[in-house]
């Protein structure tokens, strides 16, 4: 679902490049289900794959909506208004070829133009696969040893372009002119009352949930322990007659529903209280090998997203869910306000978008032959902008197309997602707020406090913590022989590779001395007055995790030699 290849032809479709789109559809489905056959439509001009296909993707003749758009007339004809929605939409008729971001870039779309094609997918892979050759870009190296991710806008072939939020592209097909439009995203208060802010924050998430319709026979609500998942359950809830219509699910390790506090306990508490259905999968390590657990994750997500945790029992919850007919799950990402913070290094790492010269392990990167680290001009704070502003757009225009989009990725492969917290009219409302009630999600929350039953929140994640999986004997094993392998060889210089097996471990235990540490550590979380603890740790280095830094630069590794073939 999430694998959707679209391409505009300057002449006719040739027979040749069907028969290549429909081997590449083939290849890009997830290896451990019996997907759907590949939707593959041909016209004049236009050639297009859906790969695992839904009844909940929406086309119709050239054009293709991914997610969901209110438009004030037809969502297909290119250059209609789209009013509100949470989507990615590619629309075509003889004149023009149109792409369309949402206001954050919910889902990532990427596009490549020469003489003759014009290609636009979610699937950074497919567009290589079908121009038969890559070009490596080593811009992402840096951004995925200190962050995780390609960074800002990157992609891992220099040729391709990322499509930016709030922005959309027209291929005239005459001329075969390519033609670009970004909205620049502004958080600027508007001068309204507490009381104000509230009502219309409330009128515009209502009004986006109105414009949703799911059909609760085919989608599900992954629920947590938290605030956003919770919030699209009760406004579900409250305009239905029969909740008990609404399937919740939560993941997490086997343990994890007994532990108070925990998001997976939690979350079966609230569906008790709302009489909604509620399943429970494990995240547990599956018998599968680390090599295909890794396989799998990296390949599922195009290498675009090193948050393993919950993909440890081998995507079986996804496939669980594809065979069990889920079309979809309802997710509660969302752009309401970002956490407090002291110092603008610490925005960078609750953000993800640290650089490497952020960490104590990584600031002399540039003395192993590593790229220099590229960091475009919006992702730096304005003179005319506050501290918190400059936090809440970079969430908006980093951190969600370039996280969140990413883990969304992962799950595509098998059912589509829906995310209504991320509306048009819900962010545009966001980026009036003050800073006070963007912070920690403070008016969202308010909001949240009125609705019923009043139930207590998760203090704690049901998966188990990345480290935790990457330091087990098989994983570190794997992983320090591919750091070996001639083409880390062709990557990296010997001294990085050198350094970075030199430091991973495998885990033995904590120790009576570690554990009184974290102890400790734990409690001054808890007691410790805010001010003291970000006067603290303001512009204090972090490093990152030894075994994370090696699992990273598995990705690069992995996904060179995957798209170098």
């Amino acid at each position: 679902m999430s694998k959707i290849i679209y391409i505009n032809f300057s002449n006719e479709v040739d027979q040749r490049s069907y028969s290549k789109l429909a081997q590449i559809s083939k290849t890009l489905e997830p290896d451990n289900i019996d997907p759907n056959p590949p939707k593959i439509y041909q016209g004049h001009r236009t050639l297009y794959s859906i790969v695992n296909p839904v009844g909940t993707i929406t086309t119709k003749d050239e054009s293709i909506l991914l997610g969901h758009c209110v438009c004030q007339n037809n969502w297909y004809s290119p250059l209609n208004p789209v009013e509100d929605g949470s989507y990615a939409l590619i629309r075509s008729d003889q004149e023009m070829t149109e792409v369309v971001a949402d206001s954050v870039g919910s889902r990532a779309l990427w596009y490549f133009k020469n003489k003759e094609i014009f290609i636009v997918a979610t699937s950074q892979r497919a567009i290589i696969l079908f121009l038969e050759s890559f070009e490596f870009n080593e811009k992402i190296i840096p951004w995925m040893l200190s962050t995780g991710t390609l960074g800002p806008d990157f992609s891992w072939d220099k040729r391709i372009t990322k499509l930016k939020p709030d922005s959309r592209i027209i291929v005239y097909k005459e001329d075969w002119k390519l033609e670009e439009k970004n909205n620049e995203i502004v958080i600027s208060e508007s001068k309204r009352s507490y009381k104000e802010h509230k009502k219309k924050l409330y009128n515009a998430i209502q009004t986006s949930f109105k414009n949703f319709a799911f059909d609760l026979e085919k989608w599900v609500l992954p629920l947590s322990g938290g605030h956003d998942s919770r919030a699209i359950l009760y406004l579900i809830n409250n305009a239905l007659q029969n909740p008990g219509k609404i399937r919740s699910i939560t993941w997490g390790l086997a343990q994890s529903i007994h532990q108070k506090g925990n998001d997976a306990f939690v979350a079966k508490k609230v569906a008790e209280a709302t009489g909604v259905q509620h399943k429970y999968y494990h995240t547990d390590m599956s018998n599968n090998s680390a090599q295909t657990i890794l396989k799998r994750f990296i390949e599922n997500g195009e290498g675009r997203i090193d948050h393993i945790s919950g993909y440890a029992d081998g995507f079986a919850i996804w496939k669980t869910l594809f065979e069990d007919g889920v079309d979809g799950i309802i997710r509660g990402d969302e752009g309401f306000g970002w956490v407090t913070a002291a110092s603008p290094l610490r925005i960078r790492y609750h953000l993800g978008c640290a650089l490497c010269t952020d960490y104590s392990n990584l600031s002399d990167y540039r003395k192993y032959g590593i790229p220099e680290q590229v960091n475009p001009e919006y992702m730096k704070q304005k003179e005319s902008e506050s501290l918190y502003a400059w936090r809440d757009r970079v969430y908006h225009r980093y951190r969600i197309p370039t996280v969140l989009s990413a883990l969304s990725d992962l799950k595509l492969g098998y059912i589509e997602q829906s995310t209504p917290l991320l509306a048009d009219q819900i962010i545009r409302t966001v980026r009036t707020l003050p800073d006070r009630l963007r912070t920690e999600k403070s008016l969202f929350k308010e909001i949240m406090h009125d609705f019923k039953p009043k139930l207590e929140y998760a203090t704690k994640s049901a998966t188990s913590a990345p480290m935790n999986i990457l330091k087990s004997g098989e994983m570190v094993s794997y992983l320090r022989k591919e750091l070996k392998s001639e083409e880390a060889m062709r990557i990296f210089s010997p001294e990085f590779l050198h350094m970075i097996l030199e430091n991973s471990v495998v885990s033995k235990g904590e120790s009576t001395k570690t554990s009184f540490r974290l102890k400790l550590k734990l409690l001054f979380i808890k007691y410790a007055p805010q001010y003291i603890k970000n006067r603290i740790s303001s512009n204090r280095k972090l490093a990152v995790d030894s075994n994370i830094l090696l699992f990273r630069v598995y990705i690069i590794i992995h996904m060179h030699r995957l798209l170098s073939k």
